[in-house]
This record gives structure tokens, C-alpha cells and sequence, in this order.
């Protein structure tokens, strides 16, 4: 891609033409990172991971994903390779059917080296604390590092959805996991956070085009904000708008990276080079 521009140039175009509320670097540099892997905190949920984290649902459904589709040992390879390079947080869920390559990836790691978050499919579940047990028995863990409920997409869930607020509010009490939050899938669910406590950490669909959002950059980001300053983790997952702009990835990271209300990111890989791209690509964003 010829001619690049930096990313305090992208982000004082993308943000005044997007919401006037952020200032023109929208506090850039504050964020402090150096590196793509560097840790960052959660925010109050006392978990710390790399801001870089590895996705395992691209076009994740049924119990299979593009992940799952690479088969169990080039998935091994590339999850260690993310490993090796700092990476220690990995995003997986039952719908994806990923908990037993995860497993098997990382069983010689030593467990306290890597962050597991994972996700529980509310639409179909007949009993949650089932599910957490086979979730821990595939993952091969006594504990999850951040169990959310997911694809959530009412702004009726802290009613709806309170039967599995309250196990997961035990299962935390118990030791069993040791943060809860929600996936979400509509603006109108990501608004009902900031006033309920559950949501410790939040995946947030974000990204410089509006791609696979739920809805407009402008629409986004206000809201995105309000969860952080509420001192909830907020992780933007789509990048890359599940690949769909990928040819703008220098674009899309310059933009996410520039968001200090954005504590991390996840991004599904499907090649040990497709890792190596993003965090040389990111590191020299940050170098800017």
C-alpha cells in the first residue's frame, strides 16, 4: 500500500468526521504501549493480558470455525507461535468448538502463563453449571479466566438473561472463573452496561469502517466509552471486519490503536505469517 499515512493523521480524520466529543489524536499516546504484546489491564476485573489477543471464530458456527478448519496441529503451531512471540490470551467459545485444540495447543504451557476466555451459548443451554464443567474438562483447566455469555443482543438481558448472570456470579464466588462479561451484538445491549455491574469485561465489535458493526463508527464509540469509563474491560474484536477489510489492516489498527478506551484486541488468525503480519504491522504504528 503506497503512501501511508501516520496514525495521528488517520485519527484526526476518522474521529472529527466521526464524533466531534474526541479530541483530534483521541489521546493517542496514552496508552503507553510500545509493543503489540505488551500487557494491559482490564479494566477493574483484575485480569492482564497482551493487547494483542488470539481469535479462534472466524466464521465460527456449529462447533467449528476457520480455526478448527485448519486442523489440530497447524492450530497448535500457530497458537504457540503466538505464544512464543507474548501473546497470552486466547479467545475461544463452545459454538466454535475450540476448547479441545486450545487444550491441546497450550498443555505443556504452564497454566498461569495464559489467559482463556470463552464463551456460553445462552440460546440453546439447558444448564449452565453443565456447561462450565464441560467447558473446564475440555479446556483441561479447574478454572476459566473470563466466562462471558455470548452474542448477546437485547437491551433486556439483565432480565432476561438473569438466571445465567447469577450463575456466573457463583461460578466467580467459587473460584471457577475469575471474571464474567457478554459479547454483544447491538448498540442497544452494549448501552445497558454501564449501569449494571456484570459486564467485567466487554467484547465490542469496532473498527475503522464500520464493518460488521453494530452500527455506525460514530454510533459506536460513545458507547464504547461510557462502558470504560464505568471501569469495565472493553476488547474490540472485528478488526478486520472478519477479513471482509483486511486489505486495510495498517488503517483499521492505526484507528483501534488510537482509542485509549479500548484496552485490547482480538483478531482471528489462520496462519502463523497472518500473526507475524499484524504484530510487525502494529508494533510500527506504535513506533510512530
Amino acid at each position: 500500500m503506497g503512501g501511508r499515512i501516520s496514525r495521528r493523521q488517520f485519527l484526526e480524520g476518522v474521529i472529527a468526521t466521526s464524533a466531534a466529543l474526541y479530541s483530534p489524536v483521541v489521546a493517542a499516546e496514552s496508552r503507553r504501549l510500545r509493543h503489540l504484546t505488551d500487557r494491559v489491564k482490564l479494566g477493574k476485573s483484575g485480569i492482564e493480558v497482551s493487547y494483542l489477543g488470539f481469535g479462534t471464530g472466524t466464521k465460527g458456527w456449529n462447533k467449528e470455525s476457520n480455526q478448527t478448519r485448519v486442523g489440530i496441529v497447524k492450530f497448535a503451531r500457530m497458537v504457540n507461535h503466538a505464544y512464543d512471540l507474548g501473546i497470552n490470551y486466547f479467545d475461544v467459545a463452545d459454538i466454535y468448538g475450540t476448547h479441545s485444540y486450545l487444550r491441546a495447543a497450550l498443555r505443556h504451557k504452564p497454566r498461569e502463563s495464559y489467559v482463556i476466555q470463552t464463551k456460553l451459548w445462552y440460546r440453546t443451554c439447558q444448564d449452565a453449571w453443565a456447561d462450565i464443567d464441560r467447558f473446564r474438562q475440555e479446556l483441561e483447566t479447574d478454572y476459566i479466566d473470563i466466562l462471558m455469555i455470548h452474542c448477546v443482543d437485547s437491551a433486556a438481558w439483565p432480565v432476561d438473561l438473569a438466571t445465567f448472570v447469577d450463575t456466573l456470579h457463583t461460578a466467580k464466588e467459587k473460584g471457577i472463573i475469575r471474571a464474567h462479561g457478554m459479547s454483544f451484538h447491538s448498540l442497544k445491549a452494549m448501552s445497558a452496561v454501564p449501569e449494571n455491574p456484570f459486564v467485567e469485561v466487554a467484547l465490542t465489535r469496532i473498527n475503522h469502517a464500520g464493518a460488521k458493526m453494530d452500527g455506525t463508527v460514530s454510533e459506536v464509540l460513545p458507547v464504547i466509552r461510557k462502558i470504560h469509563d464505568a471501569g469495565r474491560g472493553v476488547v474490540g474484536i472485528k478488526i478486520l471486519g472478519e477479513g471482509t477489510i483486511a486489505d486495510s489492516r495498517h488503517e483499521s489498527l492505526a484507528f483501534v490503536l488510537g482509542l485509549d478506551f479500548v484496552d485490547a484486541v482480538v483478531i482471528g488468525f489462520e496462519s502463523a505469517e497472518q500473526v507475524d503480519d499484524i504484530v510487525r504491522m502494529g508494533n510500527e504504528i506504535l513506533a510512530e
